[in-house]
């Protein structure tokens, strides 16, 4: 690896975490969320309205449903530990959705406690993930991994070793809890056009290559469990085409 290339590989990191650090509350992953976790309290009352405060702070800002329903949200993303209520005994229900989680509460205490911490792995997972989701943030670090890519001088064993080692890790990085969530849409879309052949080739809007590919892999894999490790083979081979094609 020559110096240029060494160069905009640093770039490329450095520019990665200076977009990730001036931009870390816009980031929302998909499934995963973010690094604050946006909480909206849900309330159904009797009478009057309850005043409802985040860590202390009163949230004005709420959108009325009906005139005994209200949802309030905050004026921002940070990381609320504890919501308390005024005139608590007038609420009914409450739901306080905390990220992709709902909490149902019927016995309204004066004020609950929320668990809104994230865990150093789901941390450097949305970090990583935010490189691929949130384009616009990290143009920068694009361009300057492209300028690695290009500047970047094969050489045989020292190649073998990088191309293994990134197959490796892709792969590493694609089993890591394939399983700890349930199918999502997409992969519902796929597996509904994929049972019969004819419907392979019924989707108005994709070519028919991957649900033939996914059809015959579901040929022979007959257990769910392992669906999605057709995604995890084609991507794995991705990688190694991408490296072959710029070589």
């Amino acid at each position: 690896m020559n110096k240029k290339a060494l160069i905009f590989l640093f770039l490329t990191i450095l520019s990665f975490f200076v977009s990730l650090f001036f931009n870390y509350k816009k980031i929302n992953v998909f499934y995963y969320g973010g690094f604050y976790k946006e909480v909206q309290t849900d309330v159904i009352f009797k009478n009057e309205p309850p005043q409802i405060f985040y860590d202390d702070e009163e949230i004005k800002t709420y959108i009325k449903i009906n005139k005994n329903h209200y949802l309030f949200k905050p004026n921002n993303l940070n990381l609320v530990k504890k919501i308390s209520f005024k005139n608590h005994e007038n609420i009914e229900k409450l739901i306080i959705y905390n990220g992709h989680e709902a909490i149902f509460f019927t016995n309204i205490k004066e004020a609950i406690d929320i668990n809104n911490d994230k865990s150093l792995f789901d941390k450097i997972l949305i970090s990583i993930l935010s490189f691929f989701s949130h384009t616009k943030l990290y143009i920068t670090s694009y361009i300057f991994l492209f300028l690695f890519l290009y500047n970047f001088q094969f050489q045989n064993k020292k190649t073998k070793l990088l191309v293994a080692s990134m197959l490796f890790l892709s792969l590493v990085l694609r089993l890591l809890q394939i399983n700890s969530i349930p199918f999502w849409d997409d992969e519902i879309y796929i597996l509904t056009h994929s049972n019969k052949w004819i419907e392979t080739f019924q989707d108005p809007g994709n070519p028919p290559l991957y649900f033939i590919l996914f059809k015959i892999y579901k040929t022979f894999v007959q257990n769910s469990d392992f669906y999605r490790f057709s995604s995890v083979i084609t991507g794995v081979l991705f990688n190694y085409c991408f490296y072959v094609h710029i070589k």
